[in-house]
C-alpha cells in the first residue's frame, strides 16, 4: 500500500512539473518583446527581470485595456523618465499586470481577515506602484538636467 501511495504521489509531482513545462513552452514571445527583454536586461535588476518575465504574457492584454491614447501618454512618460532601469512600454505593461495581480490577491486576503483599510492599501499598491517608480524617475531625471544644464551652458 505504501508503495502504491508513493507511486501515485510521484506521478502527481511528475504531472505537475510536466504541466508547468508545457504551460511555459507555449509562451512564445513576439520578436519586439524578446528584443526589449534582451536589450534592457543589463539595465534592470534581477527582481525587475523576474517580474517582467512573470507578467510578459499579459502585457499585450494590459496595453489593449489601456487603449491607444493612454499607451501613447505612458510611452511619453517613460521616455521623459529616460527609460529607468531598462523600462520599456512592454515591461511597464508586464509589471502593471504582476503588481495588479499582487494587489488584488493582497486585497482579497485582507478582506478575508476583515482589514478593509489594508485592502484599500493593497488595491492602491496594485494600481500605483509602477506609476510611482516612473514619477520618481522623472523627478530624478529633471533634477539632474536642471543641475547639469547650467554648467553645460556656461561652457558654451
Amino acid at each position: 500500500m505504501d508503495l502504491l501511495l508513493a507511486l501515485v504521489v510521484g506521478l502527481a509531482v511528475y504531472g505537475a512539473i510536466h504541466g508547468i513545462r508545457m504551460y511555459r513552452a507555449d509562451a512564445k514571445l513576439p520578436g519586439d518583446l524578446a528584443v526589449a527583454l534582451e536589450s534592457g536586461a543589463s539595465r534592470t535588476s534581477a527582481v525587475g527581470s523576474g517580474i517582467d518575465r512573470l507578467g510578459i504574457r499579459w502585457a499585450p492584454a494590459v496595453l489593449r485595456m489601456m487603449g491607444p491614447k493612454a499607451v501613447n501618454k505612458k510611452r511619453r512618460q517613460i521616455d521623459l523618465a529616460g527609460n529607468p532601469g531598462g523600462l520599456t512600454l512592454d515591461r511597464y505593461a508586464a509589471r502593471r499586470a504582476v503588481y495588479g495581480a499582487l494587489g488584488v490577491l493582497g486585497a482579497f486576503s485582507m478582506l478575508l481577515r476583515g482589514q478593509l483599510f489594508l485592502a484599500l492599501v493593497m488595491v492602491a499598491f496594485g494600481l500605483f506602484w509602477v506609476e510611482a517608480g516612473i514619477w520618481s524617475a522623472i523627478r530624478v531625471r529633471r533634477e539632474h538636467i536642471e543641475r547639469t544644464l547650467p554648467d553645460f551652458l556656461d561652457v558654451l
